[in-house]
């Protein structure tokens, strides 16, 4: 999840940087739309990964029952890596289809309607 943190924050500084001068032209932003089209790359490669083994969401609600399992029955969980706030949230970004691009958009909207007000 520090992935999807880190990519909020980059996406809103990369959007913000593109948009406080309307007057610019994309030639004297270059580096910046650069790094705006690496970050579109990883994200539709992370997005292509996710939607080319579907079974992913499958494997991890499966890895949350076993850990329910064993808290319930009072066995040490020392070897547990997830919590369940960090499970229930990872749960969630893998019900999308495309969960990498749709925070991008999330993202962007939020930003967007932000700076309207």
């Amino acid at each position: 999840m520090s992935f999807l943190l880190s990519l909020k924050k980059t996406i809103s500084k990369l959007v913000e940087t593109l948009s406080t001068d309307p007057e610019s032209t994309i030639q004297s932003q270059l580096p910046v739309v650069k790094l705006l089209a690496e970050v579109f790359d990883f994200v539709l490669r992370f997005d292509d990964a996710k939607m080319t083994n579907p079974a992913i969401q499958n494997d991890f609600s499966y890895y949350r029952r076993i850990l329910n399992r064993i808290k319930l029955s009072n066995q040490a969980a020392a070897g547990v890596s997830v919590n369940d706030e960090l499970a229930n949230c990872m749960s969630l970004f893998f019900a999308y289809p495309t969960p990498m691009m749709n925070s991008v958009i999330k993202t962007t909207s939020n930003l967007l309607l932000q700076n309207d007000h």
